[in-house]
């Protein structure tokens, strides 16, 4: 099961509001989950999400191909948002820091700029209001198509 294009492009637009967040789930193989903050979240021409960020060493750990992550795009102000259900499809690296100074080096901080490819299988409502996890529908068509 996918998620449609629209509810996607919906998600997408809320990143896009001032304060809204996105964050990141995974489990270690474990089932010990791990909670991350990505940078960016866009939306890629075959439909797969593509979060970016300079993710810790335990993040990059978890989420190996065809591991389940959940994501949460959430708007604090009006208490709006999705959270999506999914698998990753690929990790690929944007950037490599050039080292650390030397009183940081031991320090366990990203040195690489990643983005993760994310096959969206289930978009549900988020709120810290009440709400329900049904999956989100798609918006009815309007107007007529010639």
């Amino acid at each position: 099961m996918s998620v449609s294009r629209d509810i996607l492009e919906r998600v997408i637009r809320l990143t896009r509001r001032q304060n809204s967040q996105v964050l990141l789930a995974s489990a270690d193989a474990e089932g010990a989950p791990h909670l991350a903050a990505a940078g960016s979240l866009e939306l890629d021409p075959d439909d797969s999400l593509i979060l970016g960020a300079w993710f810790c060493p335990t993040t990059v750990e978890n989420v190996r191909p065809d591991r389940k992550v959940a994501l949460i795009v959430w708007n604090p102000a009006d208490d709006q948002g999705y959270q999506i259900l999914g698998r990753v499809r690929r990790i690929e690296d944007l950037a490599v820091m050039d080292g650390l100074p030397d009183e940081r080096a031991e320090q366990a901080i990203p040195q690489v700029e990643r983005q993760l490819v994310i096959r969206a299988e289930r978009a549900m409502n988020f709120r810290q209001a009440p709400h329900s996890d049904d999956a989100i529908a798609p918006e009815p068509m309007t107007g007529t198509q010639s």
